[in-house]
């Protein structure tokens, strides 16, 4: 019996990291030099969480993150790493951006 409650509680550890509760769908597209940016490597940190992506070939994105105010990055050769702030929420929210040269490099400019 103690191996069986061992191997539950083992299932539902599992299911509870795979799954979060609070979770949100964040969504859009990122666009450099006028067009789609294609392959853009995402990362959304949210506390000490971090979810990983890549945006499609027309700089479409769609990743699921921990609810809360999170750093939004995308790295490209073409220009290096820019970031901007977002909010996770249990509804989707849509966050569409567009690469731009700023003052200490390139900058994200929501669109």
């Amino acid at each position: 019996m103690k191996t069986r409650s061992i191997a539950c509680a083992l299932v539902m550890t599992t299911l509870a990291v795979a799954w979060p509760v609070d979770a949100g769908a964040i969504y859009g597209s990122i666009f450099f030099n006028g067009a789609g940016l294609k392959g853009g490597a995402i990362t959304i940190t949210c506390g000490g969480d971090s979810v990983k992506g890549a945006t499609l070939d027309d700089g479409s994105y769609r990743l699921t993150a921990p609810e809360g105010r999170c750093t939004f990055s995308v790295a490209s050769p073409a220009f290096g790493t820019a970031s901007a702030e977002v909010t996770s929420a249990s509804s989707a929210s849509r966050y569409s951006f567009e690469v731009v040269k700023g003052g200490s490099g390139y900058e994200l400019r929501r669109q």
